[in-house]
Formats: C-alpha cells, sequence, structure tokens
C-alpha cells in the first residue's frame, strides 16, 4: 500500500525553534504566518523601520517575508497615502533584494502588482508593453511609474468631485 510522504507543517501559532546561526549559538526564530500575532506586527514594523532607513536589518529571510505579507495585504482605492507609502516601502525593500539578487526584475514588478488596488493592476496590464505570460516586457521601473501617474489621476478626479459638491 502506498502512503504519502511525511512532511513537516509549520503551526499558524507562534511556536518558535532554535535555529544555529552563523556564530554556532541558537537562535529563536519566529515560525509563525499569523499575521495578527503581535510578534509578527512587531517584526513587520521593524522591517519598514529599516525599509525607511532608521534601522538597518540583513536578514534577508525577515525581508522576503516582510515583502510577501506586505504585498498581500488588501488596499482601496481612495486611500492614495496608503497607496504612496506602498510604493516608497515596497521600492526600498524589494530594491535592496534585488541588490542582493535574491529577486529578479520580473519577481519585484510581478508583485508590486499584487500589492496594487485591483483596478490600478488591471489597468496596468492594460499598457500594451506588459505581458505577465513574457517575463522580459515586466520591468519594476516602468510599472512604478505608471502606477505613480495613475495615482495622481485618481487624486486629480477625486479632488474635481469635491469641488463638484461645495
Amino acid at each position: 500500500m502506498l502512503q504519502a510522504p511525511r512532511t513537516r507543517k509549520l503551526m499558524a501559532s507562534p511556536s518558535r525553534t532554535g535555529t544555529p546561526s552563523r556564530s554556532g549559538a541558537k537562535v529563536r526564530r519566529n515560525l509563525s504566518f499569523d499575521s495578527n500575532s503581535s510578534l509578527d506586527m512587531d517584526r513587520n514594523a521593524r522591517v519598514v523601520s529599516a525599509a525607511q532607513g532608521s534601522i538597518r536589518f540583513d536578514d534577508v529571510h525577515q525581508q522576503l517575508d516582510f515583502l510577501e505579507q506586505y504585498k498581500n495585504k488588501q488596499r482601496r482605492e481612495n486611500d492614495q497615502d496608503g497607496i504612496r507609502q506602498y510604493f516608497r516601502t515596497y521600492r526600498s525593500v524589494s530594491g535592496d533584494l534585488k541588490e542582493k539578487g535574491i529577486l529578479s526584475e520580473y519577481m519585484q514588478g510581478y508583485w508590486f502588482l499584487q500589492g496594487l488596488p485591483a483596478r490600478c493592476a488591471s489597468e496596468l496590464l492594460e499598457e500594451k508593453a506588459f505581458d505577465l505570460g513574457r517575463p522580459d516586457t515586466i520591468q519594476f521601473g516602468k510599472l512604478l511609474l505608471l502606477a505613480m501617474k495613475w495615482l495622481h489621476k485618481e487624486e486629480l478626479v477625486y479632488e474635481m468631485e469635491l469641488q463638484k459638491l461645495a
């Protein structure tokens, strides 16, 4: 009788395990993927601070985990400040990971699209220059520039609507 191979499952609770560091001493790492845990929120806040330049982290895994969680956060189209903050933070953290050779240009652009509001991402993909099936067409710099133009256009529309109501 065939049995499925046994795999270890990561628990969703804030469990910890000791892993050896470069110096050989055991370091405790958080294996939790629960975004509501205070340990994760604290870690994410430290990485955001690092991205903003106040602290420097060299732990690539920590930056990568943060970036994956950050891109999956839902953003509303009418939250221009939140979207602008996403642009700054994503560019900083992903740029550092790309410099270190962890992220490719394609993955940097693809993940960036995943973190944008749905309408913005779909409008960017309607551009003839971008094709998710062809990795060489996805360029983060161009995507960021077009997303910033989209945000500016949305702000102008919002201001015009406010003027009509006044």
